[in-house]
């Protein structure tokens, strides 16, 4: 590989401003039930959004589904978003289950007037490796059912072969027993990717980025000189050498998958971590 080099960097302002947006399905069909349902007490809603159409590795910090229309503009409450990684391209009808999954956002998801993108925030931004398929499970708990007036929120969606969802809705509370249903509903989805990372060592902060990386990482910081470790998804320590404020690195060589990169502060051995994504 080759060895750390001087860079002259992009100002904070823009690496802090840094991201990109991937719009999942343009489709114009509309659901009431696809993929937070306000008609029923408790609603479930598990989808495949498939790596090929996602086009990208990276930190997913935000997530928007594109509604349609509705009176009711009440936020929508306790929602819970799960994502994993998955090799599947179909669901079939089963239980309801969180194996595998993280959860990524928790609270209530935005429901006002009109059309467009409702966005939240992920409260535990979500590292996409670019290769599986996104796999994204919505789960809303109890919140009473709206009736024909106000008229419950509805959403954009896209019809596609296979069995890409599946869903639960009704007045019976969520369990491990709750059945769940397939549907050819994909709901457009909207993901926002980070393009920067950050390592907190100590009281110092380094700016790592681009997030994903192509052939080099490049390090920026406000005034740590010490030594960086690559290591991968098994454990494995693929790089090490010394860095200074700002530098360059080389991940060239490294296969496209996750790593974690590892800045020690040579003055008081603090260690700080951050994940990035070799594409």
């Amino acid at each position: 590989m080759k060895t750390l080099s001087l860079l002259v960097f992009l100002s904070c302002i823009f690496l802090n401003g840094f991201s990109q947006t991937v719009i999942l399905g343009t489709g114009t069909a509309i659901s009431a039930f696809s993929p937070i349902i306000r008609s029923y007490d408790y609603c479930v809603y598990e989808v495949i959004y498939p790596a090929a159409e996602i086009g990208m590795a990276g930190t997913i910090n935000q997530l928007a589904f594109e509604r349609t229309d509705g009176t009711n503009v009440d936020p929508i409450d306790s929602v819970t978003i799960y994502m994993q990684h998955t090799t599947l391209t179909n669901l079939s009808a089963g239980t309801f289950s969180t194996t595998g999954y993280t959860i990524v956002y928790s609270g209530r998801f935005p429901n006002d007037a009109g059309s467009g993108w409702r966005e939240v925030a992920l409260n535990n931004p979500y590292v996409y490796d670019g290769i599986d398929n996104l796999l994204v499970l919505v789960v809303k708990g109890y919140q009473p059912a709206v009736g024909n007036t106000p008229v419950s929120p509805r959403w954009y969606y896209t019809a596609v072969t296979g069995t890409p969802a599946r869903r639960y809705y009704g007045s019976a509370a969520i369990s491990s027993g709750t059945n769940l249903q397939t549907t050819t509903f994909r709901s457009n989805a909207r993901l926002d990717f980070s393009g920067v990372g950050t390592v907190e060592i100590g009281k110092h902060q380094s700016v790592l980025y681009p997030n994903p990386a192509g052939e080099v990482i490049n390090i920026q910081n406000d005034n740590v000189n010490g030594t960086l470790a690559i290591i991968d998804a098994f454990g494995r320590r693929v790089y090490s050498a010394n860095f200074i404020k700002e530098s360059t690195v080389s991940v060239e060589d490294l296969r496209p998958g996750l790593y974690y990169l590892l800045l020690t502060d040579k003055a008081t051995g603090i260690t700080g971590t951050e994940t990035f994504i070799r594409k």
